[in-house]
């Protein structure tokens, strides 16, 4: 008599039951971690935009009116070249020495957006976000609702 050797149907299901326990807790933070770096990703592409547009202030004495990704040279397609987390980074200047950059997250997470002003010959830059967005889940420290 030969004895049989492998799973039964009662250990089959407790294995699978552990499985979909451990998905269920790695796939949200698994989610959560992607979606962080993502947030991370719009600060390190848009550090050297904010380097450009601190340098066009101190060169225009602050005058900020006319600022965007044209007149800097600075397409939006060429800044975001390679990146899946970032689709689109926007410079656009407000006037009385405030200019924006905003960048657009992938998977609709919604937009960090940089708000710099020109005083006493240097920048200030605050990072905002919209109010009721999912990025304000995943928005990088110092980062603060607009609304």
């Amino acid at each position: 008599m030969s004895k049989e050797a492998g799973f039964n149907l009662v250990e089959l299901m407790i294995v699978i039951a552990i499985m979909a326990i451990l998905a269920a807790i790695a796939i949200p933070s698994y989610s959560h971690y992607i979606n962080k770096s993502r947030a991370i990703s719009a600060v390190v592409l848009t550090e050297p935009v904010r380097t450009e547009v601190t340098e066009y202030a101190i060169m225009h004495n602050g005058d900020l009116s006319s600022v965007d990704n044209a007149s800097l040279s600075l397409p939006s397609s060429d800044l975001i070249n390679g990146s899946k987390d970032v689709t689109s980074i926007i410079i656009q200047g407000q006037g009385g020495g405030v200019a924006d950059v905003t960048a657009m997250l992938s998977d609709n997470l919604g937009s960090l957006t940089w708000v710099g002003t020109y005083k006493n010959g240097s920048m200030q830059w605050d990072c905002t976000y919209p109010a009721g967005e999912e990025i304000a889940h995943y928005a990088p420290q110092g980062c603060e609702s607009a609304g």
